[in-house]
């Protein structure tokens, strides 16, 4: 039997979401409270600055370093599919960085962050001022996209940002870890790639969830996109509070939610 797509999922009473909008001073949102999970549609900027979420022990997220992206694509003639992506100014990647500050100084534990060589230094930059420990890493994918035009070597990697706290919590004790993370990228086609053009695979966020979270903890990702850092925190025990901006992507977020409780707890 083929895997049910989560576009096609329709909810059931297993799955029922509390849904309010609500406002905290002039900032609207929409809540959407869906077992352990708590999910925000909204700016996520100005939900960190009305001090909405609260406190938590574990960040991890991959921020839109530009305030306006368009994500388009294209079919090579052997049918692969190459994002084209518009970036605009610093002030974009320095709202979003100092977004970060906001929700890393509400951090408990550690965070976990995705980036470009070009924000990689402000992000480490700025979890030091909360009071972390910054290092960094990077996630190499073992078949990385298409060369394209004007682009010599097509990246097999990302760069990612950790930081934790004083005597933090380290869920990963494996003898020969290491800051290289090797895990597949989501290639179009793929079972589990939704509609979001940047989505990182469940496995590499379930294994960087494991090692940043105390049991029970709770994880937050201010950039939260089709939700897949929520469905592997939630399949780890964790509770998880997620925002996006996209009402499209939001949606496609609490149906994954939803998909992962009906399944029960499969992620």
């Amino acid at each position: 039997m083929p895997e049910p797509s989560v576009l096609d999922h329709k909810p059931t009473a297993e799955s029922q979401r509390i849904v309010t909008t609500d406002q905290v001073g002039s900032v609207q949102f929409q809540k959407c409270v869906i077992g352990d999970a708590t999910l925000y549609c909204g700016d996520s900027r100005e939900l960190l600055r009305a001090g909405v979420f609260g406190p938590c022990d574990a960040l991890v997220t991959d921020p839109p370093y530009a305030l306006q992206n368009r994500f388009g694509t294209m079919k090579t003639d052997k049918g692969t599919r190459r994002l084209q992506f518009d970036f605009d100014s610093k002030d974009a990647t320095f709202e979003v960085v100092q977004s970060l500050r906001l929700c890393a100084e509400q951090v408990r534990n550690a965070a976990v962050i995705f980036c470009g060589t070009e924000q990689a230094g402000d992000v480490a930059r700025t979890l030091r001022t909360s009071g972390m420990v910054a290092k960094h890493a990077v996630w190499v994918k073992p078949y990385p996209p298409p060369p394209g035009d004007g682009n010599w070597w097509p990246s097999a990697h990302e760069n990612i940002v950790y930081a934790y706290r004083k005597g933090a919590f380290f869920g990963d004790d494996s003898k020969y870890r290491c800051n290289v993370f090797v895990c597949d990228n989501l290639r179009y086609g793929r079972a589990e790639k939704v509609a979001h053009p940047t989505q990182k695979p469940i496995e590499l966020l379930k294994y960087l969830v494991r090692s940043v979270t105390p049991a029970r903890g709770t994880v937050i990702d201010p950039y939260m996109g089709s939700g897949t850092t929520g469905v592997a925190a939630l399949s780890l025990g964790h509770s998880f509070i997620g925002c996006e901006i996209s009402p499209e992507f939001f949606e496609i977020a609490c149906q994954r939610v939803e998909l992962f409780y009906e399944r029960g707890g499969a992620a």
